[in-house]
């Protein structure tokens, strides 16, 4: 690959990436508000639900096929990464957001990235970079003013803090679980790989999802 050709990879991935941090950070104040309507189980199982079907035509359009059985070795890490990034995560989360605020929400769970070196380090001995802990420390001292608009008051909900970081920590597994999938998965589209992980998401989201659904109100979806 030339240099202009990594130099393009390069832009588009960082793009891409800000791009996410916009698209995430909307979520905390859109479930906010859906919590007004909606339980928490319910928003995550329409959530995903929508994302699975959108993946799907995604992978339609672009002629990506499923996977098929990876084995009950590699299908485990798929079963993984759906119970715990696109569930229990975003259930934990869904929780507290009910108990704090997005402000708060936002600031805790993105201390996941240390939980993840913390992991890394205790699984495979990676070692934890000074750079690393002050861009860290720097980049959530931003987060913490931004959202605080400049300002230093900090208003503490302990129930609802506390689940959001523990969001984080799970967020940390999902990532570990998914740098192995990767691992394993060369070549494999990614769509692919993150269409099979919706879908088990959708599976252990349902019972929660379908458990605090109210059916009598069916005004609510429309």
């Amino acid at each position: 690959m030339s240099n202009t050709s990594q130099a393009r990879s390069l832009l588009l991935g960082h793009a891409l990436a800000i791009f996410t941090i916009f698209v995430w950070g909307g979520t905390f104040s859109a479930t906010k508000i859906l919590l007004q309507d909606f339980a928490a189980a319910e928003i995550l199982l329409l959530r995903f639900f929508i994302a699975f079907i959108f993946l799907c035509v995604l992978c339609y359009a672009l002629h990506i096929r499923a996977l098929a059985w990876q084995g009950l070795g590699r299908e485990w890490l798929f079963m993984g990464a759906g119970l715990s990034g696109a569930c229990l995560y975003f259930l934990v989360e869904n929780i507290a957001l009910s108990h704090t605020s997005a402000a708060n929400a936002s600031i805790l769970v993105s201390i996941s990235p240390i939980f993840t070196a913390i992991l890394c380090f205790l699984l495979y001995g990676k070692r934890l970079k000074r750079l690393f802990v002050l861009g860290f420390v720097l980049a959530v001292a931003g987060i913490f003013l931004v959202v605080q608009s400049g300002g230093l008051a900090f208003s503490v909900s302990l129930f609802g803090d506390m689940l959001c970081v523990l969001a984080g920590l799970i967020w940390s597994i999902y990532t570990i679980i998914l740098q192995r999938i990767f691992a394993l998965c060369r070549g494999v589209s990614h769509l692919a790989i993150t269409r099979k992980i919706f879908l088990y998401g959708v599976i252990f989201t349902l019972p929660f999802g379908l458990g605090s659904a109210d059916f009598s109100d069916l005004s609510r979806f429309f």
